[in-house]
């Protein structure tokens, strides 16, 4: 049976869509071998089997800075030379065992560069630490990345565009989750460079579909990392004018620094509140809701948008570029401006049958198009062609 490795920092609890990408992909494929390579996260044992098939390895030094109950000391400016020798040692700890273990194939989720060495790249405007620890060039077996979002799409920054675009030209294989991604990305590799567009795909069985609760309330929902990129600025807007006949669940991802300013921004009192909740939970959460508010600002969809719609919720986005498959009226609803927002959450305050029919018309879509079911064949069928 050919070994695969799935190589990601960042596969720890609750930490959102490329984990649950990562999980989904070796449950579903029990014709490969799987070992999924990560940084040691605290309380968690450096090697797990988690089935017959799929081994988790993490790799130390442990990363605090991925830990929510990490404390407030470790995340301040003073750590920060404590941080970056950690992520030093632990990349490079990395790329070791990469060269010194064998295995028919690795997919890459993300680059191989924790947070303080990204930061201290970016202040110092020098690219050495990021280009080293991001190479792997030194792989001479298959190998496969997943592009799950670029900075350069959100940031007009010259040394940024070009790490990133260093970085891809290692791969002669590489999937887009989006369109934007696929498009941007075709246009900057190299000539040869074979691109797949793969959009991520739902459990269908696990995020079932139900009926809308019978209230009188309009209960919105924002399930995600509590961080600029996920328009935390829209949420913070809309919790501070909430209005009598709404109810706000929020259920919030992050380390200790990204709660703890959330917090500071909004009357928490004011909202259900809930931190670092486990994956397998989410589920339930969806079902308490009747809309969920993912106004993203980059372009594509997130992980989130398709678990709500998969439950028969509409989502709200920002109308920013692609945002199939939501389809304003149809199959969600996109909004432009906070005016915008505000009328049409009143809309919906008064026609939650409405929000049934959109709904249920999300649900069918999502079935029919991004069930795993549909999506894993897909990646299976590039592991065959590889090895």
């Amino acid at each position: 049976m050919s070994l695969i490795y799935q190589f990601y920092s960042g596969y720890y609890p609750a930490s959102g869509g490329i984990e649950t990408h990562i999980t989904d992909l070796v449950s579903y494929l029990n014709s490969y071998d799987f070992q999924i390579i990560t940084d040691a996260f605290p309380g968690l044992p450096l090697v797990e089997k988690k089935s017959p098939n799929v081994t988790i390895r993490r790799v130390l030094p442990i990363n605090e800075s991925i830990d929510p109950s990490a404390s407030s000391l470790k995340n301040k400016k003073i750590a920060f030379p404590y941080r970056l020798i950690k992520d030093l040692l632990r990349a490079n700890n990395k790329k070791q065992y990469l060269k010194e273990t064998e295995y028919d194939l690795i997919h890459i989720h993300g680059m191989n560069s924790g947070d303080a060495i990204s930061r201290f790249s970016f202040l110092s405007k020098n690219d050495f630490l990021l280009k080293y620890y991001t190479d792997f060039s030194f792989i001479n077996k298959p190998k496969i990345v997943t592009i799950h979002g670029l900075s350069s799409l959100m940031v007009d920054n010259d040394f940024i565009k070009k790490i990133e675009l260093d970085y891809l030209d290692q791969f002669q294989n590489l999937i887009c989750v989006d369109k934007k991604l696929y498009n941007y990305i075709s246009e900057i590799v190299k000539e040869g460079t074979s691109i797949y567009h793969i959009p991520n795909g739902v459990e269908c069985k696990r995020f079932k579909f139900s009926h809308l609760n019978d209230s009188d309330l309009l209960h919105i929902g924002f399930i995600g990392r509590l961080e600029r990129s996920r328009g935390i600025s829209f949420l913070v807007d809309l919790i501070k004018n909430v209005t009598k006949n709404t109810k706000i669940i929020v259920i919030g991802a992050g380390n200790y620094n990204e709660i703890l300013r959330f917090s500071s921004m909004v009357d928490i009192s004011a909202i259900s509140f809930y931190q670092n909740v486990k994956y397998e939970l989410i589920p339930d959460y969806i079902q308490k809701i009747d809309v969920l508010f993912n106004p993203v600002i980059a372009e594509g969809i997130s992980r989130v948008t398709l678990e709500a719609m998969a439950c028969g919720r509409p989502v709200i986005m920002l109308d920013k570029g692609d945002r199939y498959p939501i389809i304003h009226g149809k199959t969600g609803y996109l909004f432009k401006t906070n005016q915008d927002l505000e009328k049409l959450l009143d809309y919906l305050k008064d026609n939650k049958e409405e929000l049934s029919r959109v709904g249920k018309a999300a649900r069918n879509i999502v079935e029919k198009e991004y069930s795993n079911d549909v999506i894993i064949p897909q990646i299976s069928k590039l592991y065959e062609k590889l090895i």
